[in-house]
């Protein structure tokens, strides 16, 4: 019979763990368990990286809190991460897969996120960590360390508490959460999300590829465009480097309304409303040499003009029934509509369908779990 889960208020950290000979041992002890509930806590407020403060790993048997500022060498850690027989369950985990990635170059598989699980089996928004547990077992985790200065030593025994809660259910979660789910026949489904999930942290964008995510590109010619690949690849690079926030070196409105004006002198640069004088000093021989190449680059160099979106007000009935498909497919597996496709999957559908000959799916909706659940019913809609 089952040990019934301890109450927050009983939860406690077996292990501090603060030095490399310590971590050495208590990584040989989890490479033998089949689990691993993990969580991290970090800062990026004033950085371009996430500064790690602290690792929590449950293993069934105890929960360790581990001091990365203490500890030299995290490399036996990387390799339980790697370990492909210890599957790691973490909550709501992208964030912290760019903690492992940054800090220990690698990620953990298999993995297991009970968030994305969750989402796979109720009609309703992502559920944070502490609502889950309630759900699942009626056991309320308290919340109040979420805005922790977690870099500070000592932690206060409150934080320390609060970083146990964080791994004390979640192995018993994600047991709860993969019965359901192989019952129900969507093992495969998460199977699929985790795969995703690690190849989108493994595969981020281009630093020249970031300006195509940018609406106003759309508005902009093909000289406008050169400029705001070039400015927003130099403002990535230099965040990267002096590891701050990119709005920190320059603020995405100063670069689009650059790009969109092209200045012709670096007095020009003080027109621009979004572009302080500190920025300007600091950056503007920079920002007006990226300018100046764009200007000369030659035309067939050029990147070619954005298609601009299609007016999907004419089209408000066939976006209407293409929604209604989701939210009826939603409806029959019992799952929310948003996880099968949101508002700009469905509309990016449609303009896909209007660009060419033949409606055609984006990715995440043209192989998959998610094409057998909707892909083509929103074809036949079409």
């Amino acid at each position: 019979m089952q040990s019934p889960l301890p109450r927050p208020a009983e939860v406690r950290h077996d292990e501090w763990i603060a030095d490399d000979a310590h971590l050495e041992r208590v990584c040989r002890r989890w490479l033998e368990a089949p689990a691993l509930a993990l969580d991290t806590e970090f800062v990026r407020e004033r950085t371009f990286y996430p500064r790690l403060g602290l690792l929590q790993i449950n293993d069934g048997e105890r929960i360790s809190l581990v001091d990365p500022l203490a500890i030299d060498d995290l490399s036996p850690l990387a390799a339980v991460l790697e370990e492909t027989k210890v599957i790691k369950i973490l909550h709501s985990c992208s964030e912290d897969l760019e903690v492992f990635d940054v800090h220990l170059d690698t990620l953990p598989t298999p993995l297991f996120d009970t968030q994305v699980a969750a989402t796979l089996l109720y009609d309703a928004n992502p559920p944070g960590y502490a609502r889950l547990i309630d759900e699942l077992f009626g056991i309320e985790v308290p919340k109040g360390e979420t805005r922790s200065n977690w870099m500070r030593r000592p932690l206060r025994e409150s934080q320390l508490h609060y970083a146990a809660l964080d791994v004390a259910y979640l192995l018993p979660a994600a047991e709860r959460l993969r019965d359901t789910l192989t019952e129900r026949r969507r093992d495969r489904w998460l199977k699929e999300e985790m795969n995703t999930l690690l190849e989108s942290a493994r595969n981020s964008t281009p630093d020249d590829e970031l300006y195509l995510s940018i609406g106003r590109a759309r508005l902009m010619n093909p000289r406008q465009l050169e400029a705001l690949k070039e400015l927003y690849a130099w403002r990535q690079r230099e965040a990267r480097k002096r590891d701050l926030p990119r709005s920190f070196i320059v603020k995405d409105r100063a670069l689009n309304s650059i790009a969109q004006l092209l200045p012709r002198s670096f007095d020009k640069l003080g027109d621009i409303e979004d572009l302080d004088r500190r920025t300007r000093e600091r950056h503007g021989k920079a920002l007006m040499r990226i300018v100046k190449e764009a200007r000369q680059c030659p035309a067939e160099e050029l990147p070619r003009r954005m298609k601009r979106p299609a007016d999907l007000s004419l089209h408000k009935e066939t976006v209407n029934r293409l929604r209604s498909t989701v939210k009826e497919r939603a409806a029959a597996l019992e799952i929310a509509p948003e996880v099968l496709a949101n508002r700009r999957t469905v509309e990016r559908v449609m303009r896909r369908h209007l660009d060419g000959a033949d409606p055609t799916l984006p990715p995440t909706l043209s192989d998959g779990w998610r094409f057998e659940a909707v892909g083509q019913a929103l074809l036949a809609a079409i």
